[in-house]
């Protein structure tokens, strides 16, 4: 029996730990799917103003398998939407804030926030409908039902300040908010622009953060995460595993995420897309703008 034990023992301590292994990696794949999921319902439920089921059908269609296995529930009196897989894997949340959306509830949770309200807009496009470019527009749209290739949601054509052509897919028309995923990467550039003109900001400014300084990357300019020629190592690949999906759905701050990312080429060198830059710009216009901008 002594020999038993000598040889169970050992061998329970090595299946515990590559148990616990395998779970910690299954529980970390796990939760970038419920978090994009339960971003994405939260933002199209309480922003967009979108039907629950309509959510489940139109916009988790196709992406993966697995997803079919996550659970959601949606709490209407808080504004929070949690998953997980099988009630123990990849425990994730979304929360809805009112005037600043929603926003992955990463560990810790979410940092309350002042938004300033801002201004109505000043102009609004005028409509002068060409027929010409309406039939592209609408052809281009085409089908938008969850099986069909292309799922454009709003395509506007806009000329000299005017739109000339509008269409949307179905369900959808001007009224309804939509994400703007990397769209806002190019509003995000054109905020810098304005303080660059303000003199806020200075477009060949180096030593953009503390923790660059005793290293090269205090030779990345503002101008190299404008043209994404940073040279650090952070990859748009989209896999469970890589940077940016980490960065977007587990780490709590993605500028310190991206700002403690490793040079892997000079700066000005490489054109490399990627979040993680954006990620710095933005985190720079915090810190000249302020906390709640």
């Amino acid at each position: 029996m002594k020999y038993i034990k000598y040889i169970f023992l050992p061998a329970f301590i090595i299946a515990s730990i590559a148990g616990l292994i395998v779970f910690r990696n299954l529980d970390a794949r796990a939760e970038i799917y419920v978090g994009y999921m339960t971003k994405i319902m939260c933002s199209e439920h309480f922003v967009a103003g979108r039907n629950v089921e309509d959510i489940r059908a139109q916009d988790f269609f196709g992406i993966d398998p697995a997803v079919e296995r996550i659970n959601i529930s949606v709490d209407s009196s808080s504004g929070k939407v949690t998953g997980n897989v099988f009630g123990v894997l990849g425990r994730s949340a979304a929360q809805y804030r009112a005037d600043a959306g929603c926003t992955p509830a990463a560990r810790g949770g979410v940092e309350p926030v002042k938004i300033p309200k801002p201004d109505p807009l000043p102009h609004r496009f005028e409509e002068y409908i060409r027929p010409d470019i309406q039939a592209i527009v609408d052809a281009a749209i085409g089908d938008t039902g969850p099986e069909a290739a292309n799922r454009t949601r709003a395509l506007l054509v806009l000329q000299d300040g005017k739109i000339v052509g509008e269409a949307y897919g179905n369900g959808f028309d001007k009224h309804i908010p939509m994400q703007s995923w990397s769209m806002a990467k190019t509003v995000t550039a054109m905020l810098v622009g304005v303080l660059i003109d303000d003199g806020r900001l200075d477009i060949h400014r180096q030593n953009l953060f503390r923790e660059w300084t005793d290293d090269d990357r205090v030779n990345i300019q503002l101008n190299h995460l404008l043209r994404m020629e940073s040279g650090l190592d952070a990859h748009e690949v989209y896999d469970a595993t890589s940077d940016v999906v980490q960065m977007l759905f587990r780490d709590r701050n993605t500028g310190t995420f991206a700002i403690n990312k490793p040079l892997e080429s000079q700066p000005g060198e490489v054109f490399e897309y990627s979040s993680a830059t954006t990620s710095l710009i933005s985190h720079l216009l915090r810190q000249t703008l302020g906390d709640n901008a």
